[in-house]
């Protein structure tokens, strides 16, 4: 169970680090916030650099809990799901891509925390 929960874990850590690096693409950004402009240079930095960080998590947590081999397939698999969301986001609903980046963000890291308890 505890494997599952960490799984999940990495499934909303690559969701939010995909939405991450198509939220620091000036066209995307303009997208998702229609009132602004492209996205500040520092912005642009740190959504992309963050970005890259959850998903080198999401990737320990597949080769920690499934093994390098597995893990790997694991974090391939959820790296296509995550595209497969963040671009029907995109199209049909660019001005919720923040929030889901947001609260997927929020559940790959606590998710963690949590089941060190359960």
């Amino acid at each position: 169970m505890m494997t599952a929960g960490l799984l999940a874990s990495a499934l909303c850590g690559t969701l939010a680090g995909m939405a991450g690096l198509s939220l620091a693409m000036p066209r995307h950004h303009r997208q998702c916030y229609p009132g602004q402009g492209a996205p500040p240079p520092r912005r642009q930095t740190l959504l992309w650099w963050g970005s890259w960080a959850v998903l080198a998590m999401a990737l320990a947590l597949c080769a920690h809990f499934a093994g390098t081999g597995t893990g790997l397939v694991y974090w391939f698999g959820f790296l296509t799901t995550a595209a497969i969301c963040v671009v029907l986001l995109l199209s049909y609903a660019p001005a919720r891509l923040p929030v889901v980046a947001g609260s997927a963000l929020l559940l790959a890291l606590v998710v963690p925390v949590l089941a060190r308890f359960v």
